[in-house]
């Protein structure tokens, strides 16, 4: 074979590595163990331990790239290995077209690379991480190493204007015909992308992309929502669940959305389930009797008075029955105790979280280091101060309480996912959700930095972050401490950017870093300069460390150890890094915008319910889009003004879904039980 992995010599012959003598003698011997092919991957083929049948050099051209793909994949490789055994020639050009199209010194290892991105469903950028990470993967791909960006030429190097030879369509086509073919047959690989068939919907026929996608999402997640219906039910959970979408998507109650669905002309007005209908389902997760180990749970009284409501009939009720009651009979009604309301529903919606991201993994969104925040966020209540699940709230807009939802989310990710999310009413549920949150989001990605608002800067939250040993963190700290406000004033009086010390919240040993520093947010509040400097200061707690011991240090980055060279150089760089905590803001914002339903509901279990029906409508949207974007080969950017399906559009889909699905409900909370046995995160704090 020529240098350069061409089996063709400049005119055009074929070149093998056998003697000219010996070629009539032994070219059927040659072929069947390939030895007259230079490439490890060919010989590795004809060499297989028990071949079912041995092919020649011939019958594997006439099969033709897709052919081969198709036949490796079906008698059991993986995608890397079945893309590394292909028999690229005689598809290849000659030597000095592979010299013109790459530095590398086989010319086939561009089109094995391209083709492998070609075929995975994996971004491309992650797809040239993995070649350039992972030996086992090159040596399946019998390939050297490239990047992303060389992948990403890939099909710019090949073009036909540059070489006389179309080896990118080529490829594409071939990729294309495997999948589908692999598709129809019903041939599952792993990482293998789904088929792109060109979209046909005829005038004034046919359904959309989106509303195929979301009604397949909610086979898929809706089963989870558990309402114990038995067979005699008029709505299905389907319908049920629209008019929740409806009051989403407008931001109006679900009364103002019932009435608004009379108007959709496919629906008849008793097909349209009322807000006392899903109210009522709603409801009765809370209800004693609910779920099949209840009963006996609830043997048991609880001496705890905030913990439930009060006492009265211990039954389930029937719906004819329920919307004759007022709510001062609501009241009376047996309630179970809170924290396991709060558990129960929270599995639920984790469960069906699961599925979508899930998707969203499969499509490698999850792959690679990630940063976690924490927020919390206020939805404002203005009835009795005492009512349960309620919190204090900093006064605002004539509301001195709120249900406190605290969650954990991506930031900085092209997929920037809600991970988990809770209603919360003390610090010690914050500090136990900070442990089980960073356990769940440790099962489904590598997550090496999490950021906290200032809700966080306690003891309780200190000690869970540190049952982390590999994660650095970041959060805000309360300025309620003299050597704080020392620090700032010596700070500004010196003109320095910062000053650090080392720090532990209340009881914590000082073994982490405090550091103050001029808040760039802050500053563009102020028009003029304020009374106090110290006003546009802000403090900031961490178990980070930095190469820098003073502010004034002069930092020669040549003499830097290989430690030194992974640590920041000094905090300014993790205020940096903090500010990507903003995302988890924003995200807030489109929750409340296009996924939240409105509600004057007074009792938490509503409310709880309403605002994971939000998480999950916005996972749903992400996850949504990751399919579509899959299918158009595209990539999801960090600005969700580039995702193929806007928020408002995803909830308008459900609500004018013209099919009611028949949606069945599961108890089967396998896919998060396994990861939540081990640890009651409740206990410690009761």
């Amino acid at each position: 074979m020529t240098d350069g992995g061409s089996p063709f010599d400049e005119d055009g012959e074929w070149v093998t590595n056998v003697p000219d003598d010996e070629q009539d003698e032994t070219a059927d011997d040659q072929l069947v163990r390939g030895t007259n092919l230079a490439k490890t991957s060919d010989s590795s083929v004809y060499n297989s331990p028990e071949p079912e049948t041995v092919m020649t050099l011939t019958d594997w051209w006439d099969l033709g790239i897709e052919g081969q793909l198709i036949r490796h994949l079906q008698n059991g490789a993986d995608l890397p290995e079945a893309v590394g055994r292909l028999r690229l020639h005689p598809y290849y050009p000659s030597k000095n077209v592979f010299d013109d199209w790459s530095t590398y010194k086989d010319g086939e290892d561009l089109m094995r690379g391209h083709l492998y991105n070609q075929l995975s469903e994996t971004k491309e950028y992650r797809v040239g991480d993995r070649i350039q990470g992972r030996t086992s993967l090159r040596e399946k791909l019998r390939i050297e190493s490239m990047s992303g960006s060389t992948l990403n030429r890939a099909e710019d190097i090949m073009d036909d204007d540059v070489s006389g030879y179309d080896a990118a369509g080529l490829l594409n086509d071939a990729a294309e015909a495997a999948v589908r073919q692999l598709h129809e047959d019903g041939v599952e690989v792993e990482d293998l992308r789904a088929p792109i068939y060109p979209e046909t919907i005829s005038d004034g026929e046919g359904e959309y992309p989106l509303t195929l996608i979301l009604r397949d999402l909610r086979k898929k997640t809706y089963p989870y929502i558990r309402f114990n219906r038995d067979k005699s039910v008029t709505h299905s959970k389907d319908m049920l669940l629209r008019v929740l979408a409806s009051a989403a998507r407008d931001y109006v109650h679900l009364t103002t959305a019932a009435d608004g669905l009379k108007y959709k002309h496919w629906l008849d007005e008793d097909d349209i389930p009322s807000r006392w209908t899903l109210g009522y389902h709603l409801r009765k997760v809370a209800l004693v009797g609910w779920g099949e180990d209840d009963e006996e749970e609830d043997e048991t009284d609880s001496t705890d008075d905030e913990s439930e409501e009060p006492d009265g009939e211990a039954r389930q009720l029937g719906l004819d029955e329920f919307e004759d009651l007022d709510e001062d009979e609501v009241e009376e009604l047996e309630f179970r105790d809170f924290y396991s309301v709060i558990e129960d529903i929270r599995d639920m919606f984790l469960a069906a979280n699961q599925e979508l991201h899930d998707i969203i993994s499969k499509h490698g969104y999850y792959d690679g280091q990630h940063a976690v925040a924490f927020d919390t966020t206020d939805v404002l209540f203005r009835g009795d101060p005492e009512t349960l699940g309620a919190s204090g709230t900093k006064a605002t807009r004539n509301a001195s309480h709120a249900w406190q939802f605290i969650s954990c989310s991506l930031v900085g990710a092209d997929a920037p996912a809600i991970l988990m999310s809770e209603l919360v009413k003390t610090s010690g549920d914050k500090a136990a959700f900070l442990k089980r949150a960073l356990w769940m989001a440790d099962t489904m990605m590598d997550v090496n930095r999490a950021y906290l608002d200032s809700g966080f800067y306690n003891e309780d939250s200190a000690r869970a972050l540190g049952e982390f040993d590999r994660l650095g963190w970041v959060m805000q700290a309360k300025q309620s401490a003299d050597k704080i406000d020392e620090m700032m004033d010596h700070a500004i009086e010196n003109e320095q950017d910062w000053q650090a010390t080392k720090w532990g919240v209340s009881d914590v040993p000082e073994r982490h870093n405090l550091w103050v520093m001029e808040s760039e947010k802050k500053s563009k509040l102020y028009k003029e300069e304020p009374d106090d400097p110290k006003d546009k200061w802000i403090a900031f707690y961490t178990n980070i460390d930095w190469v820098a011991d003073s502010p004034d240090e002069e930092i020669d980055t040549e003499s830097l150890t290989e430690e030194q060279r992974e640590m920041p150089l000094t905090p300014l760089e993790l205020a940096d890094d903090f500010r990507a905590r903003w995302g988890i803001e924003t995200g807030y914002r489109k929750l409340k915008e296009d996924f939240l339903a409105k509600s004057r509901s007074t009792r938490y279990y509503i409310r709880v319910q309403v605002f994971y029906f939000a998480v999950l409508w916005y996972n749903m949207w992400l996850a949504a889009n990751v399919i579509r974007a899959g299918k158009l080969g595209l990539d999801l950017g960090d600005d969700d003004v580039n995702y193929p399906f806007p928020g408002p559009h995803v909830m308008r889909a459900i609500e004018e879904d013209p099919a009611d699905l028949q949606i069945g409900e599961t108890d089967d909370l396998s896919v998060i039980e396994d990861k939540l046995q081990s640890f009651d995160p409740w206990s410690e704090f009761r």
